[in-house]
């Protein structure tokens, strides 16, 4: 006992690796092959959006756009992260979490939360987000492959 309180007072201690602040990570998974899995990541840091998509699972997005928001475009994240945040959208356990059958959609979502940072993952099966994440995939990234997959799902 007394070493778990010593290892959590040190963990404490140890400022954290940079993080991307305000980030939402979508992986759509029309099949089981990952390959296939379609991979969305969308920040919002230090008042600009970067926004990136990849094919395969675990492969990095490469070469972000990035841009000042407009007004709906901020409003469309602050609201994608809201909802987690606030439990309107439930997180699971990422650890504990099964997966559902494909196709289906992780989504993994990071948000400063006064002087803190909160983290979890959304799953959700077949094709229909919730839509805070619908909306954001749509006003961020219309047209791009997240889009495109989620429509191709339905």
């Amino acid at each position: 006992m007394h070493f778990r309180a010593a290892t959590a007072a040190l963990l404490l201690l140890v400022p954290p690796a940079p993080l991307a602040a305000n980030s939402i990570g979508f992986d759509i998974w029309p099949g089981s092959d990952p390959d296939r899995v379609i991979s969305c990541v969308i920040r919002l840091q230090c008042g600009r959006i970067s926004a990136a998509e990849a094919t395969g699972l675990g492969m990095p997005p490469e070469n972000p756009a990035r841009w000042f928001p407009a007004a709906t475009e901020r409003a469309a994240m602050l609201a994608a992260l809201q909802s987690p945040v606030d439990g309107s959208i439930p997180s699971v356990n990422p650890t504990g979490a099964r997966l559902a059958l494909p196709p289906f959609v992780t989504v993994a979502w990071l948000a400063e939360v006064g002087d803190g940072l909160m983290t979890g993952l959304c799953i959700q099966p077949g094709p229909d987000l919730p839509d805070p994440f619908d909306r954001l995939i749509a006003t961020l990234l219309p047209g791009g492959m997240c889009h495109r997959a989620i429509a191709s799902l339905e």
